[in-house]
């Protein structure tokens, strides 16, 4: 029999339980481990996830409590902390853990890591795609809508602040180091730093100006750059259903960055730094800049610039971005956000499973095998993904050209998104098209001359 005292203890062990489904149900192998989890039915998730965010938000309440009494944070902060918290891991308990999804990984861990038996990838695939695909689909189906009434007036917009962007940090580039040869030579201190100074407000005011419907086509650009590039690796160009799950990730994280909620640190970031940066003087910057590390002085002016960022609503305006953080996460999280509870019976029952659960021994682990192990060893195309995301070279390790021409992925794709930032993709409606406008002037105009010439010859008669 349970205790309550010790139903108590096992709970807060119980969320290392979600730990094995990724680690040793996906990629471990070979280890002796407490494997009560791959009996769990879709009932004994749910509870397990429920327990789980209750112990999470135990210890948060907890941290929170003694960093405000250190002094770490203010009092007026500690509501805003715990709620931003909790909505955290209301979303990660939505997101990373699915019941279906767990019990069918379970029982394919079950057969081919536990048994050893060889499960096929289509088998795989079959039985999980669909469902990984539903829960990706139903995260993104919960972020909320943007309109853009005309996007490719949003887009030239965006690309003209981008390449803006682009200008002003080379330009401030080149000021940063014509103001520390100024310093290194005493000369022109004053024009240089100013002229920097100066530079520095354009760029807080172009990002001051950014809009929630520019955020969106940002994050458009990015998902249509990230797809192009990871779609044509050879694993990809072979398995639609890859290209699938790949499109509904990137729904997903798009979903995760919310269209306003990026929108509102851009904008929040460029406002504050805006109205600091008039009230930075050469000589506030040479006092700062003169005490070293350590010095009660130095200490003093850190405080006086906290001090002045405060005094320009920083505080208020982070509290903002915490509080639409909190709400966006707890919107993704769905039902997920409400706090439920269970029974002591209930949870009595699961704590039993996993006191009982003896330790098992997996099959040997395939001779000659390296990454990954467990349930994705099945998968030779996930053995391909992995190697063609880290191997550095040419080929593909089979002798054949990488479709991005030995740039890694991330290489590829940085530079993509910078092409499509820099350059209006979209075309011009026909409504707005200069040409339409042209001929329609023409031919109204032509109109009006075979009218009035048709009619005075009518009339002449």
């Amino acid at each position: 029999m349970v205790t309550k005292q010790e139903t108590k203890y096992k709970t807060w062990n119980t969320i290392t339980y979600i730990r094995p489904i990724f680690q040793g149900g996906l990629f471990s192998h070979g280890k002796q481990l407490d494997y009560s989890w791959i009996n769990f039915d879709k009932k004994d998730w749910q509870n397990l996830k429920i327990i789980g965010k209750r112990d999470a938000k135990k210890a948060i309440d907890s941290s929170i409590s003694e960093v405000v009494q250190k002094g770490f944070i203010e009092t007026s902060w500690e509501n805003d902390f715990r709620n931003f918290a909790y909505s955290l891991v209301n979303f990660a308990a939505e997101v990373f853990v699915n019941e279906e999804i767990a019990v069918e990984i379970a029982g394919l861990y079950k057969r081919g890591v536990i048994n050893g038996e060889k499960i096929s990838e289509q088998e795989i695939g079959r039985i999980l795609f669909p469902k990984i695909l539903q829960h990706l689909n139903k995260i993104s189906a919960r972020k909320p809508k943007t309109t853009i009434s005309d996007y490719h007036g949003t887009e030239v917009s965006l690309v003209a602040k981008y390449r803006r962007l682009e200008s002003l940090g080379e330009k401030f580039d080149k000021q940063s180091e014509e103001f520390r040869e100024s310093v290194k030579n005493n000369t022109d201190k004053e024009k240089t730093f100013n002229n920097l100074l100066a530079t520095g407000k354009e760029l807080a005011s172009v990002l001051q100006s950014f809009t929630v419907a520019e955020s969106k086509v940002v994050k458009e650009k990015l998902k249509k750059v990230i797809y192009k590039v990871v779609s044509k690796q050879s694993e990809f160009r072979k398995n639609p259903q890859l290209k699938t799950l790949l499109k509904s990730f990137l729904e997903a994280i798009d979903a995760v960055w919310g269209d306003e909620l990026v929108c509102e640190i851009v904008n929040s970031f460029g406002q504050i730094a805006n109205k600091f940066l008039h009230t930075v003087t050469l000589q506030k910057f040479e006092n700062f800049n003169s005490l070293g590390d350590g010095d009660e002085e130095k200490e003093k002016e850190f405080q006086i610039v906290i001090q002045q960022l405060k005094n320009l609503g920083i505080e208020t305006t982070l509290k903002k971005i915490m509080v639409k953080a909190t709400n966006h996460f707890n919107s993704l999280a769905g039902e997920g956000a409400q706090t439920k509870n269970i029974s002591f019976d209930e949870e009595q029952v699961l704590n039993q499973k996993i006191i009982s659960a003896p330790a098992t021994t997996p099959a040997p682990r395939p001779t000659g095998g390296s990454k990954p192990q467990g349930i994705l060893a099945n998968i030779p195309s996930f053995n391909s993904i992995i190697n063609e995301i880290e191997d550095p070279n040419d080929n593909d390790g089979n002798g054949n050209q990488k479709p991005s021409g030995g740039k890694s992925i991330g290489e590829e794709i940085f530079n993509e998104l910078n092409k499509s930032l820099a350059n209006v993709e979209s075309k011009t409606p026909w409504y707005q098209d200069p040409w339409v406008w042209g001929l329609s002037a023409l031919g109204l105009g032509a109109a009006i001359l075979v009218y009035y010439f048709f009619f005075r010859k009518k009339n002449n008669k």
